[in-house]
């Protein structure tokens, strides 16, 4: 089973709110998408489990819960 994380009309500029802040302090993401992922965390109080180091820039600003997963060349954990 899986389950959806929906924003609501509030999420969108609180997303961009992140990316501005983010400048703000010099640092950058390379997709804003990805600030929009994250808020979708924070909303939701969930652990983004991610390999992506945007994501570890956002937490940077935001008290975002998250686990960066690498595979090894392999494929595997």
């Amino acid at each position: 089973m899986q389950d959806y994380v929906e924003l609501t009309p509030s999420s969108w500029p609180a997303a961009a709110r992140i990316y501005y802040d983010l400048r703000r302090q010099g640092l950058t993401v390379r997709s804003p998408i990805d600030c929009c992922i994250a808020q979708a965390a924070l909303e939701n109080d969930l652990l983004l489990i991610h390999n992506d180091r945007d994501f570890e820039t956002i937490a940077q600003v935001r008290s975002l819960q998250n686990l960066r997963f690498q595979c090894d060349a392999e494929g595997t954990a």
